[in-house]
């Protein structure tokens, strides 16, 4: 479980993502699934097989809050916040307003003859009619 707010006027802030990115950072992972379920804001995604998405739980992401990533025979990928946008509760004015971030992780580890399968990656949510799915295609 990860939680994390974002203050647009925090001049630390500023200060520690030039040393410390906002999210986790392009890293490998092989031979498992990963399974993040965006609570509230959300993550841009970009990884070694060409793939750049945006998901979470905000409006802004279509319904997307889900991500399956199988690791398979190795992917490098990244996951930064989206914090493009404040949250959307309207609680404070907009430019006092933070961006909250919060998800559940879970990792799968896989039978060993899945190890070394071609990674992929997943959204799952959204509407039916424009891609979005709620079963994520495990093995072929």
């Amino acid at each position: 479980h990860h939680r994390h707010s974002f203050a647009p006027w925090d001049p630390l802030r500023y200060i520690q993502k030039t040393f410390f990115p906002e999210g986790f950072p392009a890293h490998p992972h092989r031979g498992f699934i990963t399974v993040t379920y965006i609570l509230k804001g959300g993550f841009i995604h970009r990884d070694s097989i060409g793939i750049k998405q945006l998901y979470g739980a905000q409006k802004r992401h279509n319904g997307k809050h889900t991500q399956w990533l199988t690791t398979g025979k190795g992917i490098l990928h990244e996951e930064m916040w989206d914090t493009s946008v404040p949250d959307e509760d309207g609680k404070l004015p907009a430019f006092l307003q933070p961006c909250s971030q919060e998800l559940y992780q879970l990792w799968l580890n896989v039978p060993s003859q899945y190890k070394l399968v071609d990674p992929k990656v997943e959204l799952l949510g959204g509407e039916e009619g424009e891609g979005g799915n709620e079963t994520p295609t495990v093995f072929e």
